[in-house]
């Protein structure tokens, strides 16, 4: 549940979701960098407690760079540009 509440805590466009790498999250300060897309202004959000639990949690199985992958790693639309 944490992975579809993140995005919507921080105000995350779909784009922005798909694009979040590992080395956005800041674990031990708890802190998350978006790179906003859209011409947006970058930011930095605190992460809460459960989040960092989670996202812990999905790191330690985590095999690519990228924080939300697909089991085949493709995303279904082909066209969101990462």
């Amino acid at each position: 549940m944490a992975n579809v509440t993140r995005p919507c805590r921080h105000g995350l466009r779909v784009s922005e979701a798909v694009d979040l790498e590992w080395d956005q999250i800041a674990f031990t300060r708890a802190h998350l960098h978006v790179r906003r897309l859209k011409g947006g202004i970058a930011s930095v959000h605190p992460i809460q407690g459960d989040e960092l639990r989670a996202l812990r949690e999905v790191r330690r199985r985590a095999t690519g760079a990228f924080v939300f992958a697909s089991e085949t790693r493709r995303w279904p639309n082909d066209r969101i540009e990462r």
